[in-house]
């Protein structure tokens, strides 16, 4: 819960929190339930929230003064302010980034970079070998078929930004990446 001050000026301080209050006020015995409390006496009157107009993620919402309705006030929104193209980019790029990491981090559980560059090198050996081993063989094979599965997971991420893309930035902020279902 928060509070107004409405001092005897005229001017308001807001919000204020109950830690505050008693900072402000230490020599006032203030109630152990502070639901509807108010004392318009000392100018501390209980600050009631109201839903910002639009997301956060899509505008700035800018507070107004609130509004005395009572024994409270009432918070209050101004016109919303749109983001410009740059900042919805910029929430954008945080989102996609998120499922970037989620992909690199289920292929680095099962093939930590050090993993995939050891593949690497060992394809690029066993290419000069001529004819290869029937264990050269397998080996090749259950690496092309780690980077299938790598390639899979990169392809999945890029399945899962069309997804996010598609539901909106508001719903792509609450996308559970923990439990995509990544390629097994």
């Amino acid at each position: 819960m928060v509070f107004v001050i409405e001092h005897s000026d005229g001017t308001l301080q807001h919000p204020v929190s109950k830690a505050a209050l008693k900072h402000l006020f230490p020599n006032v015995s203030f109630p152990r339930e502070w639901d509807g409390y108010y004392n318009a006496d000392l100018g501390i009157f209980p600050l009631i929230e109201t839903p910002k107009p639009e997301h956060d993620l899509t505008h700035h919402n800018v507070e107004g003064d609130p509004v005395r309705q009572g024994n409270q006030y009432v918070r209050v929104w101004q016109t919303p302010i749109a983001k410009t193209d740059e900042e919805m980019h910029d929430a954008w790029q945080v989102r996609l980034r998120k499922a970037k990491n989620k992909a690199k981090e289920v292929i680095e559980s099962r093939y930590p970079d050090w993993k995939q560059r050891n593949m690497t090198m060992r394809v690029l050996t066993l290419q000069n070998i001529s004819p290869l081993t029937d264990d050269e063989q397998a080996e090749l094979a259950s690496i092309s078929a780690a980077w299938d599965w790598i390639d899979a997971v990169r392809a999945e991420s890029d399945a899962l930004e069309q997804h996010l893309r598609s539901i909106g930035l508001v719903a792509a902020r609450h996308y559970d990446y923990e439990n995509h279902a990544w390629p097994q």
